[in-house]
């Protein structure tokens, strides 16, 4: 009996480990709400995989949805590469190539898109 509750506190403690950096203001962007054909820093894809500032997002021939905090949401299409940078609240994609959509609720965390020397960003309080 005690090496099982010897276990289950050594289970709990790594599971709480891990999940500090989530906790505690970490740069986690946002999670992949779905994809074909793309990886995330040269990993597969798959639903639900956290997006970290610094992961870049290559799409081949396919798409990826991100889902960000607050409603926001962006679809990166085919032959795209692109990175995430989070400052605060605020998240920015530098896209290297491709095209990239995005909904933005309104009311909610800055995001910007970064092609170049153009910025693209949607105007707080609206729908966009």
């Amino acid at each position: 009996m005690r090496k099982l509750i010897q276990f289950g506190l050594t289970v709990v403690a790594v599971m709480g480990i891990g999940l500090m950096p989530l906790l505690g203001g970490s740069a986690a962007v946002g999670s992949i709400a779905g994809s074909r054909n793309a990886t995330l820093s040269g990993e597969a894809l798959v639903p639900n995989t956290t997006v970290f500032s610094g992961d870049k997002l290559q799409v081949s021939d396919g798409v990826a949805v991100v889902a960000l905090e607050e409603g926001n949401r962006m679809v990166f299409g085919r032959e795209t590469e692109a990175s995430f940078l989070r400052e605060a609240k605020d998240v920015t994609v530098l896209l290297s190539r491709g095209n990239v959509s995005m909904y933005h609720p309104g009311a909610s965390v800055g995001v910007e898109v970064k092609a170049g020397g153009v910025t693209v960003r949607p105007v707080a309080g609206y729908v966009t």
